[in-house]
């Protein structure tokens, strides 16, 4: 997937897949932490939401919390191996309407 990732790539994937995993949406990127960064602005404006509340910071917390040079490695690592990573990422209405539009 792009190399630089943003919102807009985040949503055009929730698009073409519907309702996901977040380790499955995150993994689908070279850049996990990026994904995850995405991920939670478009939860913050509610254009994606997850079943799980407070899963993503939790996990973000996590990863954060790794030294930058293992960052990228270990955020793999991390999705993988978390239960809290399942939690299923949708699109609202919110969201869909700007991926389409």
């Amino acid at each position: 997937m792009p190399a630089t990732i943003g919102e807009s790539d985040v949503l055009n994937y929730l698009m073409k897949t519907g309702p996901i995993s977040l380790s499955d949406l995150a993994l689908r990127f070279d850049d996990p932490p990026r994904v995850l960064r995405a991920l939670n602005g478009l939860r913050e404006r509610e254009e994606v939401d997850l079943d799980q509340s407070g899963v993503l910071q939790r996990i973000m917390d996590q990863i954060n919390n790794v030294p930058s040079d293992e960052m990228l490695k270990e955020s793999f690592s991390i999705l993988r191996n978390s239960s809290e990573a399942q939690s299923i990422v949708r699109l609202t209405h919110r969201g869909f309407r700007r991926a389409a539009g």
